[in-house]
């Protein structure tokens, strides 16, 4: 026992002692620099200053700024700042406060309180569409609606993560939320709870023709697709009419998965990391639906959706009706910061298809070019669809 303590207390007395000198050494390093005394090349020296600029710069904020500012707040603004300069519009920096609730590994953009967001550039997220029955429709909350705040946070420029990491919490407790309806703004509490939300919608075009709208590729988005197909074929449908318009993605294996249903073997879309295919997805063998597809998409189409359309349009399997993707289909991955919690979302790779087409920037162009000016020829563009078909 008194030889292990011994050992204890020299390594302590060697770390004690390395960091002590890591200590002066700094210090005497930063006043050698400043009065000229240390050289070091270019390159080094510049680097250096840097990081001396980062402490000037805090100093000055401490000294003249008009309210006082916690170290900590500088920290996380510099930390951000530092990931948004990388300006590809997905990457982004979270606090542990602001990731809290946010679970990475989620099927989609749902929040728990019935309802979908989409970005609306660098501005406030907007409600794409409310599911009856959820505390979000319960609430009045529309298509169109703005979210301002959520718990007094002001959400202006987040993005999507940033907010659901604001609104997701433990069932049972509420979720403050501050709207704009047109002109109009209210503030509403929404209980956190489990909402069922159908992802997946089904109609018939004609007595030939079914029709299976995605809404997004989350939640039972899978086992929902293969009871549509049961029950459009129950109809007598000899092809399908698959809507992704306004769909802005979701879970790349759900997408993968559905798109296994609907192809023969071979590759259907891999991703290309920084330096190599970090990623592949491929179809068996088998085709759980082999009859005729034609695919709606327009400028709202997004992310994994794309990917999805581009490898049914690459293989021949679907024809693609609408107006050109968004070309917004790149993979993120999160990163926590150990020491603090903090997490760091970074685009590792982008989607491309197995012809090696990259959709990100690009979208998916249609084989068909198709606008509807109103929500009154809905019907228009499922009776072009059926033409394509040749089932009108």
């Amino acid at each position: 026992m008194e030889r292990k303590k011994v050992i204890y207390l020299v390594i302590i007395a060697v770390l004690s002692a390395a960091l002590i000198a890591s200590l002066l050494t700094y210090y005497f390093t930063t006043k050698s620099i400043e009065r000229g005394e240390l050289y070091l090349k270019g390159q080094s020296y510049e680097e250096l200053m840097k990081y001396f600029e980062l402490e000037k710069v805090k100093n000055m904020i401490d000294e003249y700024y008009i309210r006082d500012v916690q170290a900590e707040e500088l920290l996380n603004g510099t930390l951000s700042g530092m990931v948004e300069h990388l300006g590809d519009g997905y990457s982004a920096f979270y606090t542990e406060e602001d990731y809290r609730y946010f679970d990475e590994k989620s099927a989609g953009s749902y929040i728990g309180l019935g309802m979908l967001l989409r970005k609306d550039g660098d501005d406030y997220p907007v409600v794409r569409q409310v599911f009856p029955g959820t505390p979000a429709y319960d609430a009045g909350i529309a298509a169109g609606d703005r979210v301002l705040r959520v718990d007094e946070k002001d959400t202006r420029g987040m993005d999507i993560d940033g907010v659901l990491g604001r609104i997701r919490g433990i069932e049972g407790t509420k979720a403050k939320i501050t709207l704009q309806s047109g002109q109009e703004s209210r503030e509403v509490e929404l209980p956190r709870r489990v909402t069922d939300m159908q992802m997946v919608m089904t109609d018939m075009v004609n007595a030939k023709v079914g029709y299976v709208n995605i809404v997004e590729f989350s939640g039972s988005a899978v086992d929902d697709f293969k009871k549509a197909i049961a029950a459009i074929e129950g109809e007598g449908a000899q092809g399908v009419v698959i809507d992704l318009r306004g769909n802005q993605g979701g879970n790349i294996s759900q997408a993968m998965e559905i798109a296994d249903l609907l192809l023969d073997e071979g590759q259907i879309a891999y991703v290309m990391g920084r330096e190599k295919v970090s990623i592949t997805w491929k179809s068996s063998k088998s085709v759980d639906y082999d009859k005729p597809i034609v695919i709606l998409t327009d400028g709202q189409t997004e992310g994994v959706s794309e990917v999805f359309a581009a490898a049914l349009q690459e293989r021949g399997r679907a024809q693609v009706l609408g107006k050109k993707t968004m070309g917004r289909a790149v993979m993120t991955s999160f990163f926590e910061v150990p020491s603090t919690g903090n997490v760091v979302k970074l685009v590792t790779g982008r989607y491309c298809t197995a012809g090696g087409a990259e959709i990100d920037k690009n979208g998916v162009s249609p084989d068909v070019e198709y606008s509807e000016a109103d929500a009154e020829e809905q019907m228009t563009i499922l009776t072009k669809a059926a033409e394509l078909l040749g089932m009108q």
